[in-house]
């Protein structure tokens, strides 16, 4: 069997980062908001929709009427990267702790080295920063001789003071040829990241169009062929942290994986109902519960931060995951 990871905001939120609901009150909060977004917000929020419901709303303004609202489009992209930097930034302080446990078999870093590959649609740099780190080799035990982002590689321009991080190094994104590298953990950022940058500026897949925005971007294009490939079989073990079921790409890849009969281990403080979209409007995620639910192995609604500090019976639930 093949073990693989697939994480979304509420994978992150364990250590502090914002999900959907808290990035809007995060933006009301925002000075550089100008009325146009406020109000904008607001539309998309009252109609049950999100920050990524005004980034699609304000790119077909800007893309429709040019000047005014392009250059409200840009000013609100610039306002979220300010908020990634802001993450960032407690990541990287003196008193943030990653781990919340002493005792190693229950480290949260010794848990994710036995993935086979980790998928995110997150473009924080959490990982980057606690995760893989220079002693990665070591502590994975002859698991991995290293880890690999593929497609990218270093600007040489850190963000910020300290230079002795790599996630706080600008990331330049190739064009073309991308492989990986032997015995090392892949991680694939599937919607890019907050220090990615492109000729047109940082790489952030956002919005309500992501499918097609992906496929105009060959390193991303080529990570989600990489993610459909590996659970889309029947000996996939696919287990989903965090993620709302909210992106219709990656629900079609999931309908397809439990076609095929690979099994799936939701870790979410909604449990199982959070892959439970037969309410909404959209019709592929309307189909999840019904094609993934015979195919559940496993799930646990308990936060990351306890399984992997001091709850023994919640951390042998998500252990039997890798026995499956």
């Amino acid at each position: 069997m093949t073990h693989f990871l697939l994480t979304g905001a509420g994978f992150s939120r364990n250590w502090g980062c914002w999900v959907a609901d808290e990035v809007f009150e995060y933006l009301l909060a925002e000075p550089q908001l100008s009325p146009t977004m406020r109000t904008q917000l607001w539309r998309d929020r009252n109609s049950q929709g999100n920050y990524e419901t005004t980034i699609q709303a304000l790119r077909d303004a800007a893309v429709t009427y040019k000047g005014k609202f392009e250059e409200e489009y840009h000013n609100f992209l610039s306002i979220l990267g300010g908020m990634f930097t802001q993450m960032r930034n407690t990541y990287v302080q003196s008193g943030f702790q990653f781990e919340k446990t002493t005792d190693r078999q229950y480290e949260i870093t010794q848990f994710l080295y036995q993935f086979d590959a980790i998928f995110t649609l997150n473009q924080d740099t959490l990982l980057e920063h606690h995760y893989f780190t220079d002693f990665f080799q070591g502590r994975s035990e002859g698991r991995w001789k290293g880890w690999d982002i593929p497609g990218v590689h270093d600007l040489g321009k850190p963000l910020g003071n300290n230079p002795y991080y790599t996630a706080t190094t600008l990331k330049g994104i190739d064009e073309s040829g991308f492989s990986l590298r032997p015995q090392h953990q892949p991680y694939f950022k599937l919607h890019g990241s907050h220090n990615w940058t492109t000729k047109s500026g940082v790489l952030l897949i956002t919005g309500g169009n992501k499918e097609s925005d992906i496929g105009r971007v060959p390193l991303l294009d080529w990570n989600l062929e990489q993610f459909r490939k590996s659970v889309c079989t029947e000996h996939a073990r696919l287990m989903i942290i965090g993620y709302g079921f909210g992106d219709r790409h990656i629900n079609r890849i999931l309908l397809k994986a439990a076609e095929v009969k690979a099994k799936f281990f939701i870790v979410d403080v909604a449990g199982i109902e959070a892959m439970d979209k037969r309410k909404g409007q959209d019709q592929i995620a309307q189909r999840l519960w019904d094609a993934l639910s015979l195919q559940i192995i496993g799930a646990s609604r308990r936060p990351l931060t306890t399984t992997f500090g001091a709850d023994r019976i919640e951390h042998a639930k998500l252990q039997s995951f890798f026995a499956s």
